[in-house]
């Protein structure tokens, strides 16, 4: 036996007419099927209305041989139902009220069956359910021999009338019997069950008129939940037609409906026919009872992947997946966390081959700084990037908005100070406070400047610059500056002469880097300020790229990219595909982005994952998924449900939805080792950082300022 769970959209047009459809489609399911059954058809389906911690859910149970064929009726008749495989619900149901209906003989006088009826009775039975109770419709074809003895009876009726015999049957009555074996019919077993069974079998009075009566009498639990054939018929309870049964099984509509039903939070849509088989593992997809796994390209990961949602509706834990399956495939990874749980977690699961590969990063280790200096460049092209970078950190930081706060004054101050600090080796943001709180220091790096626009700022303009003037620049510059230097932690990663991780070979030779920027422990502008030096160090690294044809891609994931979402990112999302760095970037509202951000994403972006949203990002998702999903859709997902429009062979897809591969995300986290999260640990501090008292005493003999 199997059981199905079906559940229809919210909004749908379900009539007594399309519901009579679906039953008429299962009598040919129903027929003897085999010479073995050919003069004992035991075949049966049976429809349930549950109710489970508060929650209406409607179940079809049949044999293997009969629920595929179930399950493609149910999809004619709704195009837009889940069917899912699911355990028999009953198989849960502990001691409980069991009753079975009778309807009172002949078994052709029809119940009542109007429109009205169909809208109301179902409204009634869900209002009459408490928890674990419930409503047993089983239904078999009747045999030709029904409907040989009804035709009977209506000749018979017919013959008496002309002979002018006293007319016992009503006109009307008669009429209904024929309108009533004019729709296929089927035996029926009606049962009631719960704890409180009263409340039902009062509800089933309404189907009584004057031609039919209704009793319950008691039945055994194991008639309920067996599937057998005899124990589920047992004595039936009556023969009902596609119409009549109609009333008391069918899908309900939500407005209609205003009770706790199980509906599709999102329409159900067909899959995309190219869908790649080949790839990392976005989750799965289903459509007419047919699974697939949703896999995703390297090369189409080159045009980067966005998700967007809400707290708590599994983005994180996607990412993770994500990451994970990339290092498993030996890919180069950097994750960038400014919560600090997503790699914690990535630790525990790091397979045991590439334990040596991972550089864990975590700036609240105060006794192993890693060193990271942000003016350890290479190339004249690279000295720019990262003063634009770092500019842009201060607007992100101080002048969000572009209010006048940052301006062009101060930006050519941050350019000629940082370049004037590059043209010695060995500098860092220690060195640019110095040259702009030491006058002493910065007279004496003048005559090692070699680029003479910055040396005419120096001697021209600063020198001409009155004293007075000359403090109010440099130190207005120093006032949004040193807090980078003074604070001890920052300090002694940024102030450290040598980065102690070779971004090169990080990104490169294929290494994982998993940096943990908890703002818990670090400080919101102290976690933003060391993502920007990542990202840029990061991009420098893959710009380097040009020229060379023979490199493997790169894969940085940021969470909550909005904290560090710098024009940096707009040359990423823009340039970064040709140099194979690929992003994977997430956030909760679109609203989080600035203007420019926004339309780089949603204007270069290649992948675009959603998961539930608020109304207001919905409107703007909606352009991007309106032909599969509305609006509702978008704010209405369950979670893990993701809204996907893929890029498939650089083509985007068709959107639909997508359901986050829970049972292997469980898996993994399972197996997650303790151990081998603080192996690594160790393995980085012990490689890549570096004594605190020792670089606590050079960075204090090089701020002194008595030199």
């Amino acid at each position: 036996m199997k059981t199905i769970q079906v559940i229809i959209e919210r909004e749908n047009e379900t009539n007594l007419s399309q519901t009579s459809n679906l039953y008429s489609g299962f009598v040919g399911l129903l027929k003897n099927l085999g010479f073995i059954n050919h003069f004992k058809n035991e075949n049966f389906i049976s429809l349930e209305i549950i109710k489970n911690n508060d929650v209406i859910n409607f179940y079809i149970t049949s044999n293997d041989l009969l629920i595929k064929g179930v399950s493609d009726s149910l999809y004619a008749v709704y195009p837009k139902v889940s069917v899912t495989s699911c355990i028999d619900p009953l198989s849960s149901i502990g001691l409980t009220s069991v009753s079975k209906l009778k309807f009172s003989k002949p078994n052709y006088f029809p119940i009542k069956n109007s429109e009205d009826m169909f809208e109301h009775f179902l409204h009634h039975i869900i209002n009459s359910l408490t928890n674990n109770s419930g409503v047993q419709v089983v239904i078999n074809n009747v045999s030709n021999r029904f409907y040989l003895s009804v035709s009977r009876f209506i000749s018979s009726v017919a013959e008496s009338n002309k002979q002018g015999e006293k007319q016992v049957w009503p006109a009307e009555l008669i009429s209904s019997v024929q309108d009533k074996i004019n729709e296929n019919c089927f035996n029926v077993t009606i049962r009631a069950f719960g704890e409180n069974i009263k409340a039902i079998e009062n509800t089933f009075s309404q189907l009584q008129n004057r031609s039919v009566d209704i009793e319950f009498k008691d039945e055994k639990l194991s008639n309920l939940v067996s599937r057998n054939y005899s124990n589920l018929f047992g004595f039936k309870s009556g023969i009902l037609n596609s119409k009549e049964l109609s009333i008391l099984w069918h899908l309900p509509n939500s407005l209609k409906f205003s009770e706790n039903i199980k509906f599709l939070n999102v329409n159900s849509v067909s899959l995309p026919e190219n869908l790649p088989t080949e790839g990392i593992q976005l989750g799965n997809a289903s459509f007419r009872g047919k699974e697939s796994k949703v896999k995703i390209k390297d090369t189409d990961r080159r045009r980067h992947t966005y998700i967007v949602g809400q707290t708590g509706t599994g983005k994180s834990e996607l990412l993770k997946y994500m990451a994970y399956q990339d290092i498993v495939n030996g890919k180069g990874v950097a994750f960038i966390d400014p919560h600090g749980n997503a790699v914690e977690d990535l630790l525990k699961i790091i397979p045991d081959d590439r334990v040596k590969d991972v550089i864990y990063f975590n700036p609240a280790d105060r006794e192993k700084p890693i060193g990271i200096n942000i003016l350890d460049v290479k190339t004249e092209d690279q000295k720019h990037i990262v003063i634009n970078s770092f500019i842009a950190l201060l607007y992100k930081l101080y002048d969000p908005d572009k209010k006048g706060i940052i301006g062009p004054r101060l930006e050519r101050t941050v350019r000629n100070v940082m370049l004037t600090s590059m043209s010695s080796k060995d500098s860092t943001l220690i060195e640019v406070l110095r040259l702009i709180t030491d006058y002493k220091y910065a007279n004496s790096r003048i005559e090692k400047i070699t680029d003479p626009l910055v040396k005419k700022y120096w001697t021209d303009e600063i020198k001409s610059t009155t004293d007075f003037h000359k403090s109010e620049v440099l130190g207005y510059f120093s006032s949004k500056f040193d807090r980078f230097v003074t604070e001890k932690t920052i300090r002694n990663i940024v102030g450290q002469r040598k980065t102690t991780l070779d971004f090169d070979e990080i990104v490169n030779s294929k290494k994982i880097l998993l940096i943990n920027l908890s703002k818990g422990q670090l400080g919101e502008e102290n976690s933003v300020f060391l993502g920007y030096l990542i990202i840029s160090k990061i991009l420098v690294t893959a710009m380097n790229r040009t020229g060379k044809t023979n490199f493997d891609d790169f894969y940085l994931y940021v969470d909550e990219f909005q904290n560090f979402s710098t024009p940096d990112f707009v040359t990423i999302f823009s340039e970064a595909r040709k140099y194979k760095l690929n992003l994977i970037v997430a956030n909760q509202f679109i609203k989080q982005l600035s203007e420019d951000i926004k339309n780089a994403v949603f204007g270069n972006v290649g992948s675009i994952l959603s998961f539930r949203v608020g109304s207001e990002d919905s409107t703007y998702l909606h352009t991007h998924f309106k032909d599969s999903f509305n609006q509702s859709d978008l704010v209405n997902a369950g979670v893990g449900e993701i809204f996907t429009k893929l890029l498939i062979d650089g083509k985007p897809s068709k959107p639909f939805l997508t359901h986050s591969p829970w049972h292997l995300i469980n898996n993994l986290n399972a197996h997650a080792s303790e151990k081998t999260a603080e192996k690594i640990k160790k393995m980085s501090a012990l490689k890549y950082g570096r004594d605190k008292d020792y670089i606590d005493l050079e960075i204090a003999k090089r701020l002194n300022l008595d030199e």
